[in-house]
């Protein structure tokens, strides 16, 4: 089951990585908020048109429920907004760095609720993935500072709000064991978030909303479906301390898709080295 969970783990980060490009597609005609609520409405449709085929609707009675409500505030409500604002701000480079902290916010509510075993070895294999997720973007490239220090607020929170809901999903599907399930609801309640949030009389200023636009946030709504549905199966197969750094590889993933789609970036050594540390630090925590 490990190979299984850590397979999902790495196609959810494949597709956060794709989400990072459709949103910065998106948000050079369309505002964060209105692409956040774009994206958002098409997982939760999504989601809800497939629902009679897997889902138990008496589940809505389990009081376990809460908890898929309770992180669908976080996340991708939450999650996704931060990450929009700071791809706007900061550019998808930084987010996808700061991305890559998400498991090191997963891991303390996965051994203290989960008693998850976290030991010197997994340690070790954490501080690789990271340390090589965030030199992976930021290693060798001198990126001036035109924003002000209170912006690295965003993908910061962006990271946390995605690391600290893993460790407590799992915990509801050991109850209520679907992935679909728990991702409809969490879609479902971040949807009413973002409707409120955008809602407010501050946010109604400076809307922008495009069709192409629209359409590249539709896009993002079913990379995020398709992410969270992954991210949320590869939970319930495995240990959130093996999921989470492996679902974390964004950056790694953004960087193969600029080389193989994109053409920006040519492959050198500091990417093999990457590479290696990505693939020391996964092989610690698979055999911790």
């Amino acid at each position: 089951m490990n190979i299984v969970a850590a397979l999902f783990a790495l196609i959810a980060g494949a597709f956060f990585a794709l989400t990072v490009f459709a949103q910065q597609r998106g948000l050079a005609d369309t505002d964060g908020l209105t692409g956040a609520r774009y994206s958002i409405g098409t997982m939760t449709i999504c989601l809800w048109l497939v629902s009679p085929f897997f889902v138990d609707y008496g589940w809505f009675s389990d009081p376990i429920v809460w908890i898929f409500v309770i992180t669908g505030i976080l996340f991708p409500a939450t999650s996704q907004t931060m990450q929009i604002f700071s791809v706007q701000r900061l550019g998808p480079t930084l987010t996808s760095a700061l991305g890559g902290l998400a498991p090191v916010f997963a891991v303390i509510p996965a051994i203290f609720i989960l008693g998850e075993v976290f030991n010197f070895q997994a340690g070790l294999g954490l501080g690789l993935i990271v340390f090589a997720m965030i030199y992976s973007t930021i290693g060798t490239q001198k990126m001036p500072r035109d924003w002000p220090i209170w912006a690295l607020a965003l993908p910061l929170g962006a990271s946390l709000a995605r690391g600290i809901t893993q460790p407590f999903t799992k915990l509801g599907m050991l109850e209520i064991p679907s992935p679909i399930f728990a991702t409809m609801v969490q879609a479902s309640v971040s949807l009413v978030v973002i409707f409120l949030v955008s809602s407010l009389p501050a946010n109604r200023k400076e809307r922008r909303i495009a069709t192409k636009g629209r359409k590249w946030f539709c896009v993002t709504g079913l990379l995020i479906t398709c992410g969270i549905l992954s991210l949320n199966w590869a939970i319930s197969l495995g240990d959130v301390l093996l999921v989470a750094p492996i679902a974390s590889l964004v950056p790694l993933w953004a960087l193969a898709f600029n080389v193989l789609l994109f053409r920006v970036e040519t492959v050198g050594l500091r990417h093999l080295g990457v590479s290696v540390l990505v693939v020391l630090g996964v092989s610690l925590i698979t055999l911790r």
